[in-house]
């Protein structure tokens, strides 16, 4: 017989029944002495779990700094709705995860634990008074670029992080950064789950998204459909890196171009106009290289998005087709451009796959003698309310 067991049997057999049962009672209820306990610290103790607090239910400030904590049970701190401070600094602590329960916290200090993923930061938004956080001596902290004024962004009702007050121009900074940003720690926070391989479709109509940052790319290798409705995006930059997208929904958007169009270079000084002009003087070949040329033909620009085979473009106020750069999308099957305000049908000369082709609802007063040029398949054609007046080059 082991000592436990003995241990035990021993204590069963010289102690009565009703003692045994009375000692057990006393010692599960030992907190309902202290009900109406206010502040409870615990520093530098061997405690790994919160499970005995729960039923503090007046506890408005909790410290148990050490090194044995190793996670946040929402069921606990659910069970605290008074709890209006929190300190569990320097343990092994390593996800935010159930501290969004704790929703009357103004200040949290959780320094010197091994918290690492942005995504933790996201546990805190459900926190809406919260407005001291102490995340200093984390991992995520070097680790994360930007990272003062990303959690800035995230927790706008921030007044000290780390012990330093936020100040307002940090906060327009954060907006400019990362306001409408669509990142891997949105989606999760939009699908509930950061299990990205398992994301076919997204859906964020309606999200104030005006980029796209849904880095590393290969994070969303399944997703076969993107819905972006009315939203703010301008471009499809970011989406072009997703590697296995076939239907792209961008209608009630303001895109110009499937990349962001580069600024307008400078206009040449009369100094440099005479060079240009004046060939034999060797300065005409200098600004002629090849990175600093106009971008010529369609034809010669990079495919891109090569699996993409459906294209919603409508309601984007989209007046110049060639500007778009759609031949570059080699694989294109479906466009739809309604509802722009389109007038020449032009930039199509590369999309072979063509099978059906939308343009109902804009401007187009004539077809122009290479409109379809390069459209061999194209099966379905919509030109409904519309301008013209007659179908030469049809």
């Amino acid at each position: 017989m082991c000592f436990s067991t003995f241990r035990n049997a021993f204590y069963t057999h010289t102690t009565p029944r009703h003692e045994v049962s009375q000692t057990r009672e006393k010692r599960c209820s030992i907190w309902v002495f202290c009900q109406h306990l206010e502040e409870l610290s615990l520093n530098d103790n061997c405690i790994s779990r919160l499970d005995g607090v729960s039923k503090l239910h007046q506890l408005t400030k909790l410290s148990v700094n050490g090194k044995q904590l190793s996670c946040l049970d929402g069921t606990v701190l659910d069970r605290m709705p008074n709890l209006h401070f929190l300190s569990v600094e320097n343990n092994c602590i390593g996800s935010l995860n159930g501290v969004h329960r704790a929703r009357s916290l103004f200040e949290l200090y959780i320094g010197n634990n091994i918290i690492t993923s942005t995504r933790d930061i996201y546990h805190l938004k459900a926190l809406t008074n919260l407005i001291i956080l102490d995340l200093y001596g984390n991992p995520l902290v070097d680790k994360l670029e930007s990272y003062r004024i990303y959690v800035v962004f995230h927790l706008p009702s921030l007044k000290a992080l780390d012990g330093v007050a936020v100040e307002m121009t940090e906060c327009e900074n954060a907006k400019d950064v990362f306001g409408g940003r669509l990142t891997p720690d949105m989606v999760a926070e939009k699908l509930g789950h950061s299990n990205y391989s398992d994301v076919v479709d997204l859906n964020l109509q309606s999200s104030a998204i005006s980029m796209v940052d849904l880095a590393p790319a290969d994070l969303f290798h399944n997703m076969h459909s993107v819905n972006l409705e009315h939203n703010n995006l301008t471009s499809f930059s970011g989406l072009v890196y997703l590697p296995n997208i076939k239907a792209l929904c961008l209608n009630y958007n303001h895109i110009e171009s499937i990349l962001p169009r580069q600024k307008a270079q400078a206009p040449l000084t009369n100094r440099q106009i005479l060079y240009h002009k004046v060939n034999s003087s060797g300065y005409g070949q200098q600004g002629s290289s090849k990175g600093s040329r106009e971008v010529g033909p369609v034809d010669s620009l990079e495919p891109l998005m090569s699996s993409l085979e459906v294209l919603h473009l409508s309601h984007n106020g989209i007046s110049n087709m060639a500007n778009l750069q759609l031949s570059r999308l080699t694989n294109l099957k479906a466009l739809f451009l309604q509802g722009n305000e389109i007038s020449q049908v032009k930039g199509l000369e590369g999309l072979h796959q063509l099978r059906e082709l939308v343009l109902d609802r804009n401007r187009i007063k004539a077809l122009g003698e290479n409109s379809f040029f390069g459209q061999a398949f194209l099966l379905e054609l919509h030109l409904a309310e519309n301008r013209l007046r007659e179908l030469n080059h049809l």
